[in-house]
């Protein structure tokens, strides 16, 4: 009997690991982090640029950082609010007789001239804040606080009037439009249907960054799912046509890899290859940008 028993045992055993070990995880990747809960955000962006000149090739390296912190201050009807504080930014570029490196942590004094225009300019910035309200499939419905970021460096080159075309290009990366497109690129994978292991999904973004724009068309895959980590994959198509301009078109791909905790939704870390080839008009000039974004955020 006893032999009896523990056959039925091992065969029930058994039965129950055959069936478990085919069920495949289903799950929503949408943003639910716990009001109040504090992450630090870090984005490294490293690119290598080759103008084009006929025969001739130029290269420039520049390599970026910018740290946040990001709390979770509220949920609404709209989606979730989160706010962000500007901790760190540093700019390193090196190429064309160029050797540049800015960091808004160093204790040093600047001495060359780019360096002091730097320090003037983006320090200010340094613990501003701002907030976006995210939906549930990583939409950006609203970004408020960019006209106090955007005032602080105004302020910074008014009273230096040589400051301000440098003031004007940096205010760009730090626009409404552009931030509502970098805070949506970090967050794009999230999906609101019930997915699992294998399924896609794609998301079409339409981009208009100082008159300038472009498509940008992702498809996702949810490539596995262990314990409450989900590893993702996205391959996009970039597509930016500025001919009206007068400056040509930027196409190109990205490949992303993308890792979300389940039970927040909130990414843990992001990898992006991005390769963008820029054709002017009528010239023989060419851009080529080559670029890995690196990101990480962990709770605070």
């Amino acid at each position: 009997m006893k032999m009896k028993i523990s056959r039925l045992f091992i065969i029930t055993t058994m039965i129950i690991f055959a069936a478990t070990s085919n069920v495949t995880a289903q799950i929503k990747l949408t943003l639910n982090p716990k009001v109040g809960t504090s992450y630090e955000m870090n984005a490294e962006v490293k690119s290598t640029i080759n103008t084009l000149i006929g025969n001739s090739k130029i290269p420039i390296d520049v390599t970026t950082t910018q740290t946040y912190m990001m709390t979770v201050i509220g949920k609404t009807s709209e989606g979730t609010k989160l706010n962000f504080i500007y901790k760190r930014f540093t700019v390193g570029i090196s190429g064309m007789m160029m050797n540049l490196s800015f960091d808004s942590e160093s204790k040093t004094e600047p001495t060359t001239e780019i360096d002091k225009t730097l320090s003037a300019i983006i320090n200010p910035i340094i613990d501003k804040t701002f907030s976006i309200v995210i939906d549930t499939d990583g939409k950006i419905v609203s970004l408020t606080g960019m006209d106090a970021v955007i005032k602080s460096m105004e302020s910074s080159s008014a009273a230096n009037p040589a400051l301000a075309p440098v003031t004007g290009m940096i205010k760009q990366l730090f626009s409404d439009e552009t931030m509502k497109q970098t805070f949506f690129q970090y967050f794009s994978y999230c999906n609101s249907n019930v997915i699992k292991t294998g399924d896609t999904w794609q998301k079409d973004n339409t981009v208009n960054i100082s008159g300038i724009k472009g498509k940008i068309k992702s498809n996702y895959t949810l490539k596995s799912v262990t314990g409450t980590t989900a590893k993702i994959e996205a391959n996009s198509n970039i597509d930016f046509d500025m001919k009206s301009q007068g400056i040509g078109t930027a196409t190109g791909t990205q490949i992303e890899l993308i890792e979300v905790n389940t039970e927040t939704g909130v990414p843990i870390m992001q990898n992006i290859e991005q390769n963008i080839t820029h054709s002017s008009n009528n010239t023989n000039i060419e851009i080529v940008n080559k670029g890995v974004t690196r990101i990480k955020i962990k709770d605070r």
